[in-house]
């Protein structure tokens, strides 16, 4: 495979990295995340050998573009993880005023 080709990998993999992690939601958490894990360690990977295989000169000629994905994922997780803790307080505050409740039935027996 070419130069070009394994950058082209590498913005299609991280891609499809940013599209799954858009697609994560509380249903199907498990099933995407563990995708999206999965396809961020073999971009991991392949950015590892290309940096190994290709000079920096070369390599830099494609940051602009890779650095803007890996912006993106970040943002995106970020997103995510700021979405799933505001659920979990709704769903905390939710079980204590349900706890409360139970209490004040039992008091008023």
């Amino acid at each position: 495979m070419d130069f070009t080709n394994e950058i082209g990998s590498l913005q299609n993999l991280m891609q499809e990295v940013l599209v799954d992690l858009d697609k994560i939601n509380s249903d199907n958490f498990d099933e995407y995340f563990h995708k999206v894990m999965a396809k961020a360690e073999r971009a991991q990977k392949l950015r590892s050998e290309l940096k190994m295989r290709y000079p920096i000169e070369l390599l830099k000629k494609n940051e602009k573009e890779l650095l803007s994905l890996a912006k993106q994922i970040s943002v995106s997780y970020d997103n995510l993880i700021k979405k799933n803790r505001e659920e979990s307080t709704i769903l905390s505050a939710e079980l204590k005023t349900l706890m409360n409740t139970k209490k004040i039935a039992k008091y008023k027996k």
